[in-house]
């Protein structure tokens, strides 16, 4: 699994993509990226270079290794539609895509329809790959607060 994160930048709000960095002299998580060292390649440091952004740090996700039914990334906070193949439709209910204790996991009113008894009606990743693949991101938890209303 590629280990890559993203955050809204705190200064324009637009995602950004890569390695989080933890530094105690920023009040703020970052995203760094690797910068290319123009030049002779000779010429490199020892060192890395990053270019880095502070990021909101309630919207940092990690990416799960997976990609929804059109190939996009699935983050930490993405919302899901789940497509229901046998009846060619979308379910009523939406998946939350979170970090669980021991890998990610689902959360949706959906499970508790199905009688799964956990208080929060979460799916873990084992049970959960069905639904990924056959599913579509519709927003994330941050900028779609609204999605979140009937998780």
């Amino acid at each position: 699994m590629e280990y890559k994160f993203r955050g809204q930048r705190k200064d324009d709000g637009n995602w950004i993509y890569g390695d989080l960095i933890h530094n105690p002299e920023y009040e703020y998580p970052l995203i760094g990226f690797d910068c290319l060292f123009l030049g002779d390649s000779r010429e490199i440091p020892p060192y890395n270079k990053y270019v880095t952004y502070e990021v909101i740090p309630e919207s940092v996700g990690q990416f799960t290794g997976l990609t929804d039914r059109n190939g996009k990334e699935i983050y930490d906070g993405d919302i899901l539609r789940w497509f229901i193949s046998s009846t060619n439709t979308f379910a009523e209910e939406l998946l939350e895509v979170k970090w669980g204790r021991t890998g990610w996991i689902l959360k949706s009113p959906l499970f508790k329809r199905w009688g799964i008894k956990k208080e929060d009606a979460e799916c873990s990743e084992y049970n959960a790959y069905g639904f990924i693949i056959h599913s579509e991101i519709i927003g994330d938890k941050h900028q779609n607060p609204e999605l979140m209303e009937g998780i």
